[in-house]
């Protein structure tokens, strides 16, 4: 049924929750807008789906034009939300939001990737294209490409270095056809293609033996400083292809991921075995598809090994669709990195559905239909989850030593740090924000209130003296009314320990971000004068604003010079 714009999936056997009779539950509400992190343009008809966490009932708002959305009449606890990815973004998923009884959270979900050239011009057919990029994660995981012309199957090979001679890196995959001024994308999970932040890389884009085929190329020409195109094996430093990169560079890490099937298969029951690379499975979807009669539900559930094999966490329903997702609590499916599991997608009625798939091309895994492996087949699908603490110290260490810091993503509250101010606490998603790293972030929200509030969070580190360390962190300010330097925040640290941070004679600092309603990461390098060291945060709102927002998470320390 649909009501105030949102849909209940009501299955009996899977009631959301167990009411006493006579008793009345009190209800909540979740709410924000879709956005693009970069252009701050809402997202429009975006799916957003809750999973309350221990159930298994979804509850999803169809959104509107401007990328707002509501879901209404939730009963109160915690939740797990999700997007399923689109043609220009990764999926998103924030897997602990709480819903208050008779109150509305508020949370924005902002979606990315890490590079996208609007191919809005062409040029003659030639039997393959390149682009150079530089890398801003731990691996590739989507690659997307727009075509002009007859449409064209295209193999795509990620080369190591700049230009076509590179060595390959990872497995090819190839698209549907692309042409017709259409768009068409590969999928990799997070370690099949391992990269590294600031590595150059190239796209190797061919079309099959005997065949040519036009890419979308910018009309502007060089848009992209990172990196140029070349037609066939000629340099064209002028020009750059029209592609979307996403890759692993944020706290979700891709476990699974196989698109661009253009081929289905009839099933009551479809999995696929996968090696983990996330320490806890929070997001999972795949490209489903009714064939007749009323909506089909599907029920998706993780297992360890493979078909039978012990099932980690609850179930989660959806109805079937292009885009059905499911999403799961920070602690509902735990898994070792490194294992395999299963992903198990399963009709609740027996009714058959399509599934898309794709000819065998991920080496850590296989299909099963009806519980049967299909060896040469994988289930076009993603499945990804929380990011391990080797993974963070990859993604956001350069290359030191890790220096232990007590509760680094505020996940156990307040616990190990300090706080120095009248403003801020250990928060889930507030003021409409999602935490970057985890369930959990320091930070405030204010709104017409607040003014001249300064506060610093810090805890005091052992360290060697005389050592050079690195100290960053993400951070996040946004602000309505006002200028963006109105609120603003920085990484501060005290070389000889202690509290003095008022004091500039006393502390090394990071520039003051003010990062307009983005998570960016922010760092500061310092020699250590003593034994043990101070690092922190300092976060300081100037005016009552009509809304100040004010954030940070992450942080990590690394030595990074001898004495």
């Amino acid at each position: 049924m649909k009501t105030q714009g949102h849909f209940r999936f009501s299955i009996p056997a899977l009631a959301l929750l167990s009411v006493i009779p006579g008793q009345t539950l009190a209800a909540g509400a979740l709410k924000g807008r879709v956005l693009d992190a970069d252009t701050g343009r809402g997202v429009s008809r975006v799916a957003v789906s809750a999973f309350m966490h221990g159930r298994s009932t979804a509850i999803v708002s169809r959104g509107e034009s401007d990328g707002s959305y509501l879901l209404a009449d939730l009963p109160a606890g915690r939740y797990a939300v999700c997007l399923p990815a689109g043609e220009t973004y990764r999926p998103v998923c924030v897997p602990d939001v709480e819903v208050p009884a008779d109150g509305t959270t508020v949370l924005n979900l902002k979606v990315t990737r890490s590079l996208l050239i609007d191919g809005d011009s062409w040029v003659q057919p030639y039997p393959s294209f390149a682009q150079s990029f530089v890398t801003t994660g731990l691996g590739i995981t989507t690659v997307g490409v727009k075509g002009f012309g007859p449409g064209r199957r295209v193999t795509i090979q990620v080369l190591g270095g700049e230009g076509t001679a590179g060595q390959k890196i990872g497995p090819p995959r190839t698209t549907a056809p692309v042409g017709g001024e259409g768009s068409e994308q590969v999928c990799w999970s997070g370690g099949e293609v391992p990269t590294r932040p600031g590595q150059v890389l190239t796209l190797q884009m061919s079309a099959q033996p005997g065949e040519k085929w036009v890419p979308g190329l910018a009309g502007r020409g060089d848009v992209y400083a990172g990196g140029s195109a070349w037609f066939h094996d000629s340099p064209r430093p002028d020009s750059d292809l029209g592609v979307m990169i996403c890759e692993d560079n944020g706290g979700l890490r891709t476990d699974y991921a196989v698109g661009g099937g253009w081929r289905t298969w009839r099933v009551r029951a479809v999995g696929q075995t996968f090696t983990a690379l996330s320490r806890s499975i929070t997001f999972a979807s795949a490209v489903l598809s009714g064939v007749y009669g009323p909506p089909v539900y599907v029920r998706f559930s993780i297992h360890e090994n493979g078909p039978g094999g012990r099932q980690i966490g609850p179930s989660k329903v959806v109805a079937v669709g292009e885009d059905a997702a499911v999403a799961w609590g920070p602690d509902e499916v735990p898994v070792e990195s490194g294992k395999t599991y299963y992903l198990h997608i399963e009709s609740l009625g027996g009714d058959v559905l399509l599934a898309a798939v794709q000819a065998g091309s991920y080496a850590g895994g296989r299909a099963f239909f009806d519980a049967v492996a299909a060896d040469d087949w994988e289930l076009c699908a993603v499945v990804a989850g929380e990011i391990t603490d080797a993974d963070f110290a990859r993604l956001v260490g350069r290359n030191g030593d890790a220096v232990e810091i007590l509760n680094p993503s505020f996940e156990s509250e307040m616990e190990g740090w300090k706080l120095d101010g009248p403003c801020g606490a250990a928060v889930r998603c507030d003021g409409g924000v999602a935490p970057m790293w985890g369930a959990r972030m320091f930070g405030w929200t204010n709104a017409d209130k607040g003014e001249g509030s300064r506060s610093f969070v810090y805890q005091p580190i052992r360290v060697e003296k005389g050592r050079r360390y690195r100290f960053s962190g993400s951070v996040y300010t946004d602000h309505e009314g006002g200028r963006s330097s109105d609120v603003k925040v920085r990484l501060t640290v005290l070389p000889a320990g202690g509290t003095q941070w008022r004091d500039n004679e006393y502390i090394e600092t990071s520039q003051w971000y003010a990062t307009e309603g983005q998570w960016r990461r922010g760092s500061v390098e310092f020699a250590a004068a003593a034994d043990v060291v101070t690092v922190g945060f300092e976060l300081e709102q100037r005016w009552n604003l009509l809304s100040s927002s004010l954030y940070v998470d992450g942080a990590y320390l690394e030595c990074v010079g001898a004495r």
